[in-house]
C-alpha cells in the first residue's frame, strides 16, 4: 500500500519559474513585491507601547515646578522672568489648594 503513496517533491526538483518576457514584466514584480512587503500591509503589532507609571497630581505640580525654577535660574531680570515667577507662584497656589481639598475629602469620608 506504501507504493501507492505518492510523495511530494523537494523543492530543488520543482521548474524554476519562467523568465519574464519583457524587462518590464521584472519590473512589475518588483513593485508588486515592494508593495505586498509594504508596512500598511503587515499585520499590526501584538507588541503594546509600554506606559509609564502614572503620576498623581501632586508629582506633577512638583515637576512642573521644579522645571520652572530651573528655567529661572537662567532668565535675567525682566517680563520674563516675571511671568515665570507668577506661574510658580499659580503653582504653589494649586499645591496648598489640593492638599486643602484633600483634607476635607478625608474627612468627609470618615
Amino acid at each position: 500500500m506504501t507504493e501507492q503513496v505518492r510523495l511530494p517533491r523537494k523543492l530543488s526538483e520543482e521548474p524554476e519559474a519562467p523568465k519574464p518576457v519583457r524587462p518590464s514584466h521584472q519590473k512589475v514584480i518588483e513593485q508588486v513585491e515592494r508593495w505586498a512587503n509594504s508596512s500598511g500591509l503587515q499585520p499590526p503589532r501584538t507588541e503594546l507601547r509600554r506606559r509609564s507609571e502614572p503620576h498623581t497630581f501632586e508629582q506633577r505640580l512638583k515637576a512642573e515646578q521644579l522645571r520652572l525654577e530651573h528655567e529661572l535660574s537662567g532668565l535675567p531680570d525682566g517680563q520674563q522672568r516675571a511671568s515665570v515667577m507668577a506661574r510658580i507662584d499659580q503653582l504653589q497656589t494649586a499645591a496648598a489648594m489640593h492638599d486643602f481639598l484633600m483634607l476635607r475629602e478625608a474627612a468627609a469620608a470618615r
